[in-house]
């Protein structure tokens, strides 16, 4: 695992995560401590794919809800734009977590191995 962050301006152009070709895991959004006073709401949102729909991850309040957990998984290569509303910025925490292409293979395998032993049962009813 590598720590991943970003810290998004309101207004902004939609910042583009690059995953460094790993799983993008984003664990928490939260009010940037960087701005002079804490004051008013801004908006988190997401866009997957080019051109596609925003949305609305959460909203932060000063005051009230400065921080939000979040477990946004995000697999290599995704297009990923993130944009805030409002009038603070926001810093994104989480991980690029490890991919590792034969974990993949090993689930396919037991569930392959559980078909069959359906199949074979199956086969001694008739």
């Amino acid at each position: 695992m590598t720590f991943w962050g970003c810290e998004l301006k309101p207004g902004a152009k939609p910042t583009r995560v690059d995953s460094d070709d790993r799983p993008l895991v984003v664990k928490q959004a939260a009010m940037a401590s960087t701005a002079e006073k804490l004051t008013g709401t801004c908006t988190l949102e997401v866009s997957v794919g080019k051109g596609s729909m925003k949305y609305t991850v959460c909203r932060l309040t000063a005051g009230r809800t400065e921080q939000w957990p979040l477990d946004l998984v995000f697999a290599p290569g995704e297009d990923v734009h993130f944009s805030v509303t409002g009038v603070c910025p926001v810093h994104l925490v989480g991980f690029l977590d490890e991919y590792d292409e034969y974990d993949d293979d090993e689930d396919d395998d037991d569930q392959d191995g559980m078909m069959m032993a359906d199949g074979d049962d199956d086969d001694d009813d008739d």
